[in-house]
């Protein structure tokens, strides 16, 4: 019986710089809903962890928000990392992966004027334009502005 070699690079290690893969066989970033406020969930630690076990090559988390909830498209099951208080949630689905020798990456997105479109949280609460000059709000205390 003749051998399939079509995909025999797939399964070849790869790299990525200095980062290196058991193989070539990479978990993109799409959404899987099962963040829970914004955090990794313990379903969403098993599901990511149930890939590295299975062998995928490198496993890249969905979007996360680096603004919450302001800088994000989906509030509901969006994740975020936006201060240190995620930190311990996202070591969790780090390690969950990790155990399987398997590289994780996570692609951090802000959502711009594509903001979540939610009562006091979009753009318009954000930003005025007044007398040539553009004022901008951020969660907390920080505010400025700029001449246009």
């Amino acid at each position: 019986m003749a051998s399939n070699t079509k995909f025999e690079k797939l399964m070849e290690p790869g790299s990525i710089g200095r980062l290196r893969t058991r193989n070539r066989i990479i978990k993109t970033a799409a959404g899987t809903g099962y963040a829970e406020n914004g955090l990794p969930s313990e379903r969403m630690n098993g599901f990511y962890g149930s890939l590295a076990k299975g062998g995928v090559g490198l496993i890249i988390v969905e979007n996360c928000a680096v603004e919450w909830p302001r800088g994000t498209h989906f509030v509901k099951t969006g994740l975020r990392f936006h201060d240190d208080s995620c930190i311990s949630y996202h070591s969790r689905l780090t390690e969950a992966v990790h155990k399987y020798e398997c590289p994780i990456f996570i692609q951090f997105v802000h959502a711009g004027p594509w903001l979540a479109k939610q009562e006091g949280i979009g753009a318009g609460s954000r930003f005025e334009i007044e007398g040539g000059r553009i004022a901008f709000r951020c969660l907390g205390s920080r505010q400025g502005a700029y001449n246009l």
